[in-house]
């Protein structure tokens, strides 16, 4: 049987409620985590929300605690989750698509790598995703709930 349900922080198995388009520039600032294929437990904060592109709009998410790591490779498509504070409610946010390699340069225009406490991972989010894709195929897209109607 398929489990349909995403964990917690604490690791509580709940059905996500999807976060709706209207309410997403209020959880810039907001604790997500993922539980992803190569890491247990992934830790972040929203940084923006504000990235528009031809499939939807991007989300980026910043290391929570200074040297662990939100997520690893092999995470990406895990979901990007959030809870409210008694965890009573738990949001489906974003996809996790992956780290955002940004390059500096240097006076003598050098690519030189971002020190790690600038590391930013991207994910986009689930309410345009189920839009663009319910354009594309006729069809509408909603997370199961585990009751009879969408949320």
């Amino acid at each position: 049987m398929c489990n349909t349900r995403f964990k917690t922080e604490t690791g509580k198995e709940m059905h996500g409620q999807l976060l709706v388009n209207e309410e997403n520039k209020e959880w810039v600032g907001a604790p997500v985590h993922i539980w992803g294929a190569k890491t247990s437990l992934g830790l972040g904060t929203i940084s923006a929300v504000d990235l528009e592109t031809s499939n939807g709009l991007l989300i980026t998410i910043n290391d929570r605690t200074e040297g662990e790591s939100f997520c690893k490779p092999g995470d990406s498509g895990a979901m990007v989750c959030a809870t409210d504070r008694r965890e009573r409610t738990l949001y489906a946010v974003a996809m996790l698509v992956g780290k955002l390699e940004s390059l500096c340069y240097d006076s003598t225009n050098t690519t030189v790598q971002q020190p790690r406490n600038n590391v930013t991972y991207c994910a986009t989010l689930l309410d345009k995703v189920f839009t663009v894709l319910g354009e594309h195929y006729d069809s509408i897209f909603m997370l199961y709930t585990g009751d009879s109607g969408p949320k």
